[in-house]
C-alpha cells in the first residue's frame, strides 16, 4: 500500500513524501532506522497517489508549501467527495467513507465535526465556512452553490478542476521565478567580472 507521511530528520528538516509499505508499523520501522521522527501519515487509493508525487517536490522545499499544500487539499477532497456521491452514496455517507481516508490526518477532527452538524440539520457550505484553515472561500461558494442548486457533485467537479489549473499554474509560475533568479545571478556574475 502507498503510504503519504510527514516526517522530521535530525537536524529538524520537514520532508514529505509518498512510499510503499505492507503496513504503517513497517513505516513506523523504516524511518526510525534512518534517525527520522513520524508526523503524520495517511494511505493512499492508487488514483491519488500520482497527484501527490507530482506536488511533493515543492512541499519538500517548503517554498508556497502551505498555499500549495491547501490547494491540493481542496483538489483532493473535492474529488474524493465527488466520487462518493457518484456511487450512490448520500452526503453523510460520503463523508463517513472519507474518514477512513483522512483518518490519520488532522483534517479528521474537522470531518468528524463536519458529519454531526450535518446530522443536526445543517448544510455543507455553513460547516465548510467554519473550517477556513481547510477550505477556501472559492470552496465555500461553489459548494453553497451546488447545495442549493441541487449540483453539489458537478459543484464538487468544479473545484477539483479548478485547483488543479491553479496547482499546474503555481508550478509553471516556480519555474519561470527560478529561471529569472538564475538569469539575474548570472548578469550580476558577468558585470562583477567585466568590472575585475
Amino acid at each position: 500500500m502507498k503510504y503519504f507521511y510527514k516526517a522530521e530528520k535530525i537536524d529538524g528538516t520537514i520532508i514529505e513524501d509518498v512510499m510503499d509499505f505492507s503496513s504503517p508499523k513497517e513505516l513506523l520501522i523504516f524511518l526510525n532506522g534512518q534517525g527520522i521522527k513520524l508526523i503524520s501519515y495517511e494511505s493512499l487509493p492508487e488514483s491519488n497517489v500520482v497527484e501527490i508525487n507530482k506536488h511533493k517536490a515543492l512541499y519538500n522545499k517548503g517554498f508556497l508549501s502551505k498555499h500549495l499544500a491547501k490547494d491540493h487539499f481542496q483538489m483532493d477532497f473535492s474529488e474524493s467527495l465527488s466520487a462518493k456521491l457518484n456511487e450512490g452514496f448520500d452526503l453523510i455517507q460520503s463523508l463517513r467513507g472519507l474518514k477512513n481516508y483522512y483518518e490519520k490526518t488532522h483534517f479528521n477532527n474537522t470531518l468528524t465535526s463536519i458529519i454531526q452538524e450535518l446530522e443536526n440539520g445543517k448544510t455543507l457550505a455553513e460547516n465548510v465556512q467554519k473550517h477556513p484553515k481547510h477550505f477556501t472561500i472559492f470552496t465555500a461558494e461553489m459548494i453553497y452553490s451546488g447545495e442549493d442548486n441541487n449540483t453539489l457533485s458537478h459543484s464538487l467537479r468544479g473545484i477539483n478542476t479548478f485547483y488543479r489549473e491553479e496547482l499546474e499554474q503555481k508550478k509553471k509560475d516556480l519555474e519561470t521565478v527560478k529561471v529569472g533568479l538564475v538569469a539575474t545571478f548570472l548578469v550580476i556574475s558577468l558585470t562583477v567580472l567585466f568590472l575585475i
